[in-house]
């Protein structure tokens, strides 16, 4: 789990955005709301936001690291 958490920590350092779609593509990953979650409680500045997907008309949240 943590070198997972890791590949996330620093995927959003380099491109500063991620969602679901793109942890699952990336690195396998598909728990990444419980990722964000830890990374939160370990003090990374991490932004949700709601988005829809414009050809399904599904919501997903993509998190950005200020």
């Amino acid at each position: 789990m943590l070198a997972q958490r890791e590949k996330i920590k620093d995927f959003l350092i380099k491109h500063n955005q991620i969602n679901t779609w793109e942890a699952i593509k990336q690195f396998g990953i598909t728990r990444l709301g419980a990722h964000i979650y830890e990374l939160r409680k370990r003090g990374m500045n991490i932004i949700g936001e709601r988005k829809i997907n414009e050809k399904t008309g599904t919501w997903y949240i993509e998190y950005h690291c200020q």
